[in-house]
């Protein structure tokens, strides 16, 4: 599943009954972040759009084997940058992420092309992103920065 808002997210990767953390929002399970060996999740070199990444290979799990949240700066989704889906109905371990260019085009104005993997625009673009994706199964989860560069 696809997971669009940040309270969802920390809802949907909390254990049942977790407490709240001092922002209000359940706590995240440290002890599940890379659990079992769940771990394979690695930044993509960004060279051309959409992105695919992938936590298990590609493989047929059914559809709903993972869930998967994309840090943006905002959860407004008319201003987003990046859109996120599951590459199919039955791979939930396998996503894409993809530019919405009207949002791009207000962001950097002009930019299209080439000039969309450059590092001036994929340091706008993925600024303070994030990629999480929790396995169902057993709530291990892992996360990933996309930013080309250090989030400051």
């Amino acid at each position: 599943m696809i997971i669009q808002r940040y309270t969802d997210f920390r809802a949907v990767f909390a254990l049942p009954g977790a407490g709240l953390d001092p922002d209000g929002f359940e706590t995240l399970p440290v002890a599940k972040l890379r659990a079992s060996g769940f771990s394979g999740l690695v930044a993509p070199v960004i060279s051309s759009y959409p992105l695919t990444l992938t936590v298990n290979g590609s493989a047929v799990d059914g559809g709903f084997a993972y869930d998967w949240y994309l840090s943006q700066r905002t959860d407004d989704h008319h201003v987003q940058p990046l859109s996120i889906a599951q590459a199919g109905t039955t791979r939930s371990g396998t996503i894409t992420i993809d530019l919405v260019a009207p949002n791009v085009a207000k962001l950097l104005p002009g930019v299209a092309g080439a000039g969309l993997v450059t590092p001036a625009a994929l340091a706008l673009l993925f600024k303070h992103v994030g990629l999480y994706v929790q396995r169902r199964s057993d709530k291990a989860y892992q996360w990933v920065s996309l930013s080309p560069f250090q989030d400051t």
